[in-house]
């Protein structure tokens, strides 16, 4: 993929409109004077890149498409006597988060930075002048936005996971680093998961490399969001087999059900059942249920209405395939059975978005544990309808595994829990994949 032939908008993944605000400064170091880089893209954004569109003649939407992407990458040069401030300090920061340390972050570049970018072009096959242009920072733009790390993968990306590797206290299996992700590098990572309660791949996925960075939020434990849910009287209940069953056996005759079914699927399922007080607009309770579609690897989370077993909201996940850059595509249904949202994506595109939505949740809990009362009066409606879902894909989790063999990836996506098709699962601390 080319990451700047497409389109950024508000609705664009977090890293991708991140990229475009550190451009926007590189270019402009006055550029985003209030938010900065935090992964929204509203009106300030909007605005800079209108300015940007109107000094450039490109035509003027506020919308950062493939032409203004191209004309932001080429109009950046860094060099020794050239540019100086928050754009060269952006540079220095990334070069650190590569661990390719200029000294310090002063906006100036200097030598120590031009060697820092030496090291970074000879790290990942580049022309090595030491001056930081469209290639460079194209490519370390690449590498700051890439989901995963696998064995087969060289460069700066690599180099970082392997620095990170060595500094871990959970595990002790020093890596050679050399950017070179082979059987040694393969091997700490699967120590590392196993250590950490990760699905074990020996991949650096979303998850893996979250945990990896020391000094990154990583989302609460299951323990901690479990405890957290039952004093705020918010845990599902699982429910007996019997009433499982019956509740199953409606599903699989429920016409919005069958008239949804993935092409290649039947109504043959295999599903588990769990109770949830309703928090959203589904009525008191709801029976949600979750499971795959027999012999395929779809699968589907059903909201059922407890009394009249009636679908509220339905879930589907189609794939023909269970790795990182395999597509996944999410369509919602409704109470008619009408299309609410579809989204089409990477299974990695799913874990990052579920990582983000956990970290999210994590920050909000903290935030609200720090409160002189461990409610929060003024947004408390919000955290528990969050929390609920976080705690319900715990569930989730616990039910897939009971179901045997479960493709690893696709467990990243469970915790679907709204019309709206907000997606948030917990990750750390249940096993799941990257």
């Amino acid at each position: 993929m080319n990451i700047d032939n497409q389109l950024i908008t508000a609705d664009s993944a977090k890293r991708w409109i991140e990229m475009l605000q550190k451009q926007l400064i590189r270019e402009n170091p006055a550029a985003l004077p209030n938010d900065g880089i935090d992964g929204i893209y509203g009106a300030e954004t909007a605005e800079w890149v209108t300015r940007f569109q109107e000094r450039k003649g490109l035509y003027v939407d506020g919308i950062a498409g493939a032409e203004t992407l191209e004309r932001l990458r080429t109009d950046i040069v860094f060099y020794v006597g050239g540019p100086s401030g928050r754009g060269v300090e952006l540079l220095q920061e990334d070069l650190e988060y590569f661990y390719l340390s200029s000294g310090t972050i002063d906006g100036i570049f200097g030598t120590g930075t031009r060697q820092s970018v030496r090291d970074f072009q000879s790290d990942n096959g580049l022309f090595v002048d030491g001056e930081a242009g469209p290639g460079t920072m194209k490519k370390m733009d690449e590498l700051l936005t890439t989901l995963f790390a696998q064995s087969g993968d060289t460069g700066s990306l690599v180099r970082r996971i392997q620095e990170q590797l060595n500094e871990q206290e959970s595990t002790n299996t020093p890596v050679y680093v050399d950017g070179i992700y082979g059987n040694e590098t393969k091997n700490a990572v699967t120590q590392f998961q196993e250590a950490n309660d990760l699905y074990v791949d020996g991949i650096a996925g979303p998850v893996t490399m979250n945990l990896l960075n020391i000094e990154a939020i990583h989302p609460l434990l299951r323990e901690e969001l479990i405890e957290f849910a039952q004093y705020q009287g918010e845990e599902p209940q699982l429910l007996e087999e019997s009433v499982q069953q019956e509740y199953i056996a409606a599903l699989q005759s429920n016409t919005i059900f069958l008239s949804t079914l993935p092409s290649g699927s039947t109504s043959s399922i295999e599903a588990n059942a769990l109770l949830d007080k309703g928090v959203y607009d589904f009525g008191e309770e709801v029976v949600i249920i979750v499971g795959f579609y027999t012999e395929s690897l779809n699968s589907f989370i059903s909201y059922m209405d407890i009394s009249t077993q009636n679908l509220v909201s339905h879930f589907v996940f189609e794939t023909t395939g269970e790795k990182f850059e395999d597509q996944v595509k999410m369509t919602v249904y409704d109470i008619e059975g009408a299309t609410v949202e579809s989204v089409d994506q990477t299974w990695a595109d799913f874990s990052y978005n579920s990582l983000n939505s956990a970290i999210d949740l994590t920050s909000r809990v903290l935030e609200a544990q720090n409160q002189t009362s461990f409610r929060v009066a003024s947004s408390s409606d919000e955290l528990i309808e969050d929390l609920s879902c976080i705690v319900k894909s715990e569930g989730v989790c616990l039910f897939l595994g009971a179901l045997g063999t479960v493709p690893p990836a696709m467990l990243a996506i469970y915790g679907a829990c709204s019309a709206t098709a907000s997606v948030y699962t917990t990750l750390h601390g249940c096993g799941l994949p990257d």
